[in-house]
């Protein structure tokens, strides 16, 4: 492992979960398979800003971030019980990349077609809601400014240099990612909890958005099967 492979990936194993991460009901990981609670803590604007989603294939790779979870929640009706909101929709496109602490995540939109619990505003019914999970990649500087404070005045940043971080990335990868196929011709079953600023995150990352068959039946990320599910039919 080169030495600035390590001090990308040294950011994420002492990283802080913050509140955004704190509404998936979780608990994170780290390399050494130490579990550490979650700690509420305010993130970045970059965090809700974030930067323009756009395809880095081809652009090399200085760092990939494995993630590991592990969940309070697996089975649909266990996920039923401890979100705000579940929906059937449509993955339409990827807006934007964002960092929370040291995770990468991608902002999509989703088009509803049936709210089977909570609400939503009559606009994310008619255009739209933005939905949030883990995953995704940033070019290397993009992904550096969007650390939290106490990250961004880190001196390891300057170890790169301009041109490094204008022509290489960091990826993010967990175990089960949600939308990890960005399949715009099925339905998904969409569980999602709301962080403190309202914003709409996947829960239990691929757990909690499940893509549906025609028959109505829900992917079952253990098994390998579609399942039918009792809160939700397609008729």
């Amino acid at each position: 492992m080169n030495k600035k492979l390590g001090i990308v990936i040294g950011i994420v194993i002492t990283t802080v979960v913050t509140a955004f991460i704190w509404g998936l009901n979780r608990q994170d990981v780290q390399s050494s398979s130490k579990k550490e609670t979650p700690v509420e803590a305010t993130g970045s604007s970059s965090m809700i800003e974030g930067v323009e989603y756009q395809s880095l294939e081809g652009v090399e790779v200085v760092s990939e971030l494995h993630t590991s979870f592990d969940y309070r929640a697996t089975t649909p009706n266990d996920l039923y019980d401890i979100v705000d909101t579940v929906l059937v929709g449509k993955y339409v496109k990827s807006n934007r990349n964002m960092v929370a602490g040291s995770l990468i995540f991608t902002e999509s939109t989703l088009k509803v077609t049936k709210v089977i619990k909570g609400s939503i505003t009559d606009a994310q019914m008619k255009n739209g809601i933005n939905i949030r999970y883990v995953g995704g990649e940033m070019m290397l500087g993009d992904y550096l400014n969007g650390l939290d404070e106490e990250r961004r005045n880190d001196p390891k940043k300057g170890t790169f240099t301009q041109e490094e971080r204008k022509t290489k990335k960091v990826v993010q990868t967990i175990k089960y990612p949600a939308n990890a196929d960005k399949d715009r011709n099925c339905d998904y079953l969409i569980f999602l909890t709301q962080n403190p600023n309202d914003i709409n995150v996947v829960a239990c990352d691929g757990y909690g958005m499940r893509k549906i068959d025609k028959d109505g039946n829900v992917f079952n990320l253990d098994t390998g099967a579609y399942e039918a599910v009792d809160f939700y039919s397609k008729k």
